[in-house]
């Protein structure tokens, strides 16, 4: 409920000024509209905490019924409840705080109103996104209800392997699509089948992959963008020809463009080591924002490899709030694409977003900065620069 702000706070404190100018008698005691909206608020707010409540619970059911349909045991699906339920409890103490901070000023009379409205507005904003992430019929993201099969009877695979976070192996690839260069990421699952996503360098944005590596040396692919399906076609593996005979994917997707013609977009994956050195490496603090919320904690450690670990601390250092795991590789200068998930008893759950950063200065200082891109679609901006002593 947008009335309930801190422009509606001024607005009210620029209208009494107004009416002393022209020596208006403004009532004493309280403002009966405001009042009505104080009761309507309240109302509105249980109404959340109580739904927020379903969600948690349903959303717990679905990490369990996951973590069982991709092969876990019974004991790692309940510790991966538990961290889902704790980084919850951090959300929700951020909220909490976050409200009070939209508020505006604590002596005004109205200030505990204009806290439930924002905790309210912050609940549901909350509800929707888990419920995309979590709840939503597989593959809707990607497609809206998307059929299971295509006109051609080929079976339609963000279908049937849909957008939540599985256990699986990553791989981290150079890509060269078309004419556009960028990084692309993998994941191996089960039954040999893959999903990936390509992250180009000139824009902001996700090109999903499904598909399957059913026979060796081969990966069938199924791209679709923000609009849909995009095209289809199969990668042959190679390897570079150089000293380290590096993995390469080499084919070409085709489908049709914009104004339905028929196209096609070559395709070449260059494997990037994303396995970190036995050697210990020291981590290095960074402080900054995530999903457009300030004060997240990151401790990056940067191997001489190229890879790079860490893990991101959801209560920014203070408190017991749930951290997330970070994976990925330092592609090229100033690139750095990322793989986050949550903790569970210190063993790395499934992948729940990818972070595609670069490096530029601020003010002298280096800043990493870029998006993350979520399982669920959606897309926050991230920065994060070094903790100086």
């Amino acid at each position: 409920m947008k009335i309930f702000t801190k422009t509606r706070c001024h607005r009210l404190s620029r209208i009494a000024g107004v009416a002393m100018l022209f020596l208006l008698p403004l009532p004493l005691g309280a403002d009966p509209g405001m009042e009505a909206e104080l009761l309507k608020s309240e109302n509105e707010h249980k109404e959340a905490q109580a739904k927020y409540g379903r969600i948690l619970e349903q959303c717990s059911r679905a990490v369990a019924k996951n973590w069982r349909e991709n092969g876990g045991q019974a004991e790692d699906g309940k510790k991966a409840v538990e961290a889902f339920k704790k980084h919850q409890g951090a959300w929700y103490r951020w909220m909490k705080n976050e409200a009070r901070f939209r508020a505006g000023d604590e002596n005004d009379r109205y200030f505990s109103g204009f806290v439930t409205a924002n905790e309210t507005e912050l609940l549901n904003e909350r509800m929707n996104r888990l419920k995309k992430q979590y709840l939503q019929e597989p593959g809707a993201a990607a497609e809206g209800r998307a059929k299971e099969y295509f006109p051609d009877g080929t079976e339609n695979y963000s279908r049937s392997l849909g957008n939540l976070p599985l256990k699986a192996k990553p791989g981290f690839y150079r890509v060269y699509f078309q004419h556009n260069r960028g990084v692309f990421v993998i994941q191996w699952l089960k039954d040999r089948m893959v999903r990936g996503y390509y992250y180009p360098e000139d824009d902001v944005e996700e090109i999903r992959f499904y598909g399957h590596n059913k026979k060796d040396g081969e990966i069938y692919l199924q791209a679709f963008g923000k609009l849909g399906y995009i095209g289809d076609g199969t990668l042959t593996k190679s390897h570079a020809e150089d000293e380290e005979g590096g993995v390469i994917w080499r084919g070409t997707i085709s489908g049709t463009d914009e104004r339905g013609n028929y196209a096609e977009a070559g395709v070449t994956l260059e494997k990037i080591d994303s396995v970190p050195p036995r050697t210990n490496t020291k981590a290095v603090a960074y402080r900054g924002l995530a999903e457009g919320n300030k004060g997240f904690l990151y401790e990056i450690q940067w191997h001489k490899n190229g890879v790079v670990t860490g893990s991101l601390d959801f209560s920014g250092g203070h408190g017991e709030g749930e951290s997330s795991y970070l994976h990925g590789v330092n592609y090229q200068e100033g690139k750095l694409v990322l793989l986050g998930g949550l903790n569970v008893d210190g063993q790395w759950g499934p992948a729940r977003c990818c972070y595609v950063l670069s490096k530029v200065k601020v003010r002298g200082a280096i800043v990493w900065q870029g998006y993350k891109y979520g399982q669920e679609g959606g897309i926050y901006p991230v920065a994060f620069g070094r903790v100086r002593k």
